[in-house]
């Protein structure tokens, strides 16, 4: 018993410690370095006569700040020029909302430089980033980022040598209104025809870039990412649920338009997003460098290519640690048939009968529909039902705290459950927290309504208790037959974002067939090292993404994140499971406790310490 307690510790610390080591953003390069290097040194220096006060369009200061932007394009040696137009109806609207009814709404100002290729009848590659700032927000991290590394790229582009195609620096207004000035450069701008590629470079504090979106049939794009790019971050997961989100930046006029290219950020530290904290010593200088390393790399790429990437089928991709994993999207059924073949041998050899399947079934649906009730009813708990947008990005430490405690709950817990009795006092405590979430919150709803009763539900089926020793491996066998179904449906409807549940599959699956093959008793001393390390390894991948998925959708809809518990599961569950269950069911009421105290905290602070001028 006392390898367990070593071995899962030691898989907490290489999930917990590698994944907080993926999200790093790599060391800045100083002003020191070659001028063929992109150096966040460098970019700082701009970044900090750009951020020094908000800068909304038609300010005093964006006037300082276009100025200031201008003088550096000519210093670059850039053909510059502005295009000046009249915001939308959405735009002023917008203008009106912050500065009155009777505000003077003023023309959009974009500012545009080019530097020239050595053929300019090719299609240029367009790099953008918007210079506005909403009111109050000094705007370092959205996005005179942007600003600053898209002329540090170019710059670095300049000093290896000529260029192909023309590149052409489109530094936009209004992007805060209503995407103004890529609305009004790829409407009327004469070089708007001649576009063959963009690449928009957006902020939202500090933290690794990630490449979110290329447009549709990008599978020729994403290669070039993945042969161009040292340090990738990009998961086409993210540009394939993004694709159905209503989000919107710079990026989206020209993808409308038929512009492929590539459109990258980074998004942790989102408690300055809109913020008066949003200055220059709250931007990661890494994270200006890993922003500015893929820009210069891509930009040079397209800049100095006979051809642009075409439309090609879009592709399954992912960089794992560092490494980028891409291949056809149809490879995915390859994967899981893999995962499916490997899984039913393993569940033969360690014992588990077809009649065994429902048991073994019950753990993933009880982690699913559990963890997203205690999300939301601890959500509730944490906003009473009245926490803004702005609010929670400035309490993203605590309200990540909470749900990293019921994640963990969760796993610790659910391998355990099965012997608890009498089942309906279960049941009607789930009911009870329930409607605890829906007094908390002010809003009884549907959805909470049948997420309660069918987690309530869950508990009056549970299996009873095995004694067999097979029975230990209910809860992740169970975990990665639940995974290889949701894989299954994900490849079937959106194929390019299966791999994150694919992955998991298979690498669970092996675990099991390992362990079955060779050890299916545990009786061998480094079995549980073995599961520890690979399993850990895993879920460190995992962690990460947890992590970007949460500030970017999961603290707005905190019961998403129940489905990475259940792809952590089918990782840890079977060291877990192993566990004593009076400790794993202790530690998992100390997760509990963890998460109802960074609730209660935040509903006691009431508002974030963070707390924008700008709700626009």
């Amino acid at each position: 018993m006392k390898r367990i307690w070593l071995a899962a510790a030691l898989m907490a610390l290489l999930a917990l410690g590698l994944g907080w080591w993926s999200m790093r953003p790599p060391a800045a390069l100083g002003t020191d370095a070659p001028a063929e290097r992109f150096s966040a040194g460098r970019a700082m220096q701009t970044l900090a006569e750009i951020a020094r006060a908000p800068h909304p369009s038609g300010s005093a200061e964006h006037r300082r700040v276009f100025n200031h932007l201008s003088r550096r394009m000519g210093q670059l040696g850039l053909e510059t020029g502005a295009q000046g137009g009249p915001m939308s109806q959405a735009g002023a609207a917008r203008y009106r909302r912050w500065f009155g009814e009777q505000a003077q709404v003023p023309q959009a100002l974009n500012l545009i430089g080019v530097l020239p290729g050595t053929d300019r009848s090719l299609p240029a590659v367009v790099i953008m980033a918007h210079y506005d700032t909403v009111p109050g927000s000094p705007g370092a991290g959205d996005d005179s980022s942007g600003v600053a590394a898209a002329l540090e790229a170019v710059r670095a582009v300049k000093a290896q040598g000529p260029t192909r195609r023309d590149i052409i620096v489109l530094l936009t207004d209004g992007e805060e209104l209503n995407l103004e000035g890529a609305r009004l450069f790829f409407a009327a701008h004469p070089l708007r025809s001649g576009v063959g590629a963009v690449i928009n470079l957006e902020a939202r504090g500090s933290g690794r870039v990630l490449m979110f979106e290329t447009g549709p049939e990008a599978g020729a794009l994403a290669d070039l990412y993945a042969r161009e790019v040292e340090r990738p971050s990009a998961h086409s997961m993210a540009a394939a649920i993004y694709s159905l989100m209503p989000n919107d930046t710079d990026f989206s006029i020209p993808r409308e338009a038929g512009i492929g290219g590539y459109n990258l950020a980074f998004t942790s530290g989102p408690e300055t997003y809109h913020s008066p904290s949003s200055t220059v010593d709250r931007v990661d200088p890494g994270s200006i460098q890993h922003m500015g390393d893929h820009a210069t790399a891509l930009l040079g790429a397209m800049a100095r290519a006979e051809a642009l990437p075409a439309e090609a089928p879009n592709k399954a991709y992912a960089d794992v640690f560092g490494l980028m994993v891409i291949y056809p999207a149809w490879v995915g059924w390859l994967l899981l048939g893999l995962a499916a073949v490997l899984g039913v041998a393993a569940a033969r050899r360690l014992g588990l009968r077809v009649r065994d399947a429902a048991p073994a079934l019950w753990f993933p649906l009880w982690l699913l529909l559990n963890a997203a009730l205690l999300h939301r009813l601890m959500d509730a708990t944490a906003s009473g039902g009245a926490m803004g947008y702005y609010d929670r990005l400035g309490s993203m430490g605590l309200l990540g705290l909470m749900a990293g405690g019921v994640t963990a709950a969760g796993l610790l817990a659910g391998p355990h459950l099965t012997g608890l009795r009498p089942r309906w006092i279960a049941a009607a405590v789930v009911v009870l927290l329930g409607a605890a979430t829906a007094v908390l919150s002010g809003d009884l709803n549907l959805f909470q309504a049948v997420l309660t009763l069918l987690a309530a539900g869950v508990w009056l089926i549970a299996p009873r208790h095995g004694h067999r020793r097979e029975d230990g491996w209910r809860p992740a066998v169970g975990a990665v037959a639940a995974l290889l179904l949701l894989a299954t449906a994900l490849q079937a409807l959106l194929a390019p974002a299966a791999y994150v549940l694919a992955w998991p599959a298979l690498i669970a699956a092996l675990m099991l067939a390992a362990a079955a093959f060779l050890d299916p008793r545990l009786d061998r001393p480094w079995t549980p090292w073995m599961l520890a390390v690979i399993g850990g390894v895993a879920a460190a991948w995992i962690v990460g993404l947890y992590w970007m998925v949460f500030i970017n959708i999961g603290f707005g809809l905190p019961e998403a994140m129940a489905v990475f518990a259940l792809i952590l599961a089918g990782l840890i569950w079977p060291v877990l499971a192993r566990l004593p269950r009076r400790a794993a069911l202790g530690l998992a009421a100390v997760a509990v406790g963890v998460a109802v105290c960074a609730a209660v905290v935040e509903r006691l602070d009431g508002v974030a310490p963070t707390v924008p001028t700008y709700q626009g």
